[in-house]
């Protein structure tokens, strides 16, 4: 298989899961607080991959500048929380996704930071393929999906719901029964200490989640949280945009290397990064998690780790001007068919509208991407 050939299945393979990796958190969206916590269980799985990829590599490799890459990715992830709390997740999504496609398509284009200048057949297909892939992330902008549970989630929160209340059932009487043999005491029960001991856990979460920067950003006026906004977001774009630059060179200067050999660095600096905010929010906030936020964040990690790695193929392979846009706008498609199919948020013949419109410009920008190389 030639370098195009790779390059455009690690472009499909990137697409397919940054698209996806969210899935499986999408349940328990009111557990995770701030995010912070979330985070950190995420980039475990993210490590994992890149253990994984270790071990795949053709030599045992660590690239000191893999760790400014994913420090890079880790201060933009950690903005988004605010972000959202600022302008929300469309306004947001919009300006760091714009953000991120022309800081990569420019690195390349234009050689900035170290990384040679790339050469293309066409300079107009090119320009038109970013043209027509900043109108997708604009048009995919005013979409206004259905945030309501669907009957699926329903089913299985009823399910949930049941067999908690058969918890609560067997904890009072077993309270009831204590109560009883204690009832001529004169010492009496504090009511919290009646209260099935989920609910004071599900209590002390709430409070310990409580970010005292999101409580802040709440009392700023409209104005504020609109200027602040579209600035972060703007500005974790480009940190987005930057973030694979240390690969860029490295491959560049190490052509032989094999295709995993910088994986490790990057998920390692993710890793690091992340590791170091969390034991300083850890001792500052001492904040409490139930442990079903585990499994669903480590998986959404890995199937970032796998998109992120079939990314950096497909950059080494394709070039930041070819490779690096396409796999920012891709996932578009594939985050709004999980939106249609299976959480039932997409509806109406106003969405679809625009949907079908976004997915015209998606179409039309890989596709003057792809002939701009050709």
């Amino acid at each position: 298989m030639n370098d195009a050939a790779i390059g455009y299945l690690s472009s499909f393979i990137a697409a397919l899961f940054f698209g996806t990796n969210y899935v499986p958190v999408n349940r328990i969206q009111d557990k995770l607080g701030d995010g912070i916590i979330f985070q950190w269980f995420m980039c475990s799985g993210i490590e994992f991959v890149g253990i994984i990829s270790l071990f795949l590599s053709s030599s045992f490799t660590f690239v000191p500048s893999g760790l400014l890459g994913g420090m890079f990715w880790t201060i933009g992830n950690l903005c988004v929380p605010i972000i959202f709390e600022l302008v929300g997740l469309g306004v947001g999504f919009l300006f760091w996704s714009g953000g991120n496609l022309l800081m990569g398509y420019f690195v390349g284009r234009f050689g900035w930071f170290g990384v040679p200048k790339e050469s293309i057949k066409s300079q107009p297909l090119s320009a038109f393929g970013i043209i027509f892939g900043i109108g997708t992330l604009i048009t995919f902008f005013f979409i206004k999906p259905n945030l309501n549970k669907n009957k699926t989630f329903e089913k299985i929160d009823k399910q949930n719901n049941q067999e908690n209340e058969n918890q609560e059932n067997k904890e009072i009487i077993i309270e009831n029964q204590t109560d009883s043999e204690n009832q001529n005491t004169e010492n009496t029960i504090n009511p919290s200490e009646r209260t099935p001991f989920l609910l004071q856990v599900e209590e002390r979460i709430r409070k310990s989640n409580e970010n005292r920067i999101l409580l802040s950003i709440r009392r700023l006026d409209k104005k504020t949280k609109h200027i602040l906004g579209v600035g972060l977001a703007t500005f974790i774009g480009l940190l987005y945009g930057v973030n694979l630059v240390p690969m860029k060179i490295w491959t560049n200067q190490h052509p032989s290397a094999g295709l995993f050999d910088f994986i490790f660095s990057q998920f390692t600096g993710i890793f690091f990064s992340s590791t170091i905010v969390m034991v300083i929010y850890s001792i500052l906030s001492k904040p409490i998690y139930p442990m079903s936020v585990f499994f669903p964040s480590f998986i959404s990690g890995i199937f970032w780790a796998i998109a992120c790695a079939s990314w950096v193929i497909s950059t080494a392979k394709l070039g930041f001007v070819v490779g690096y846009p396409i796999v920012v706008v891709g996932p578009i498609f594939i985050t709004s068919i999980w939106s249609i199919l299976y959480f039932k948020e997409i509806r109406g013949k106003r969405n679809f509208l625009f949907l079908s419109a976004s997915y015209l410009l998606l179409v039309l920008s890989i596709t003057f991407l792809i002939l701009s190389r050709t």
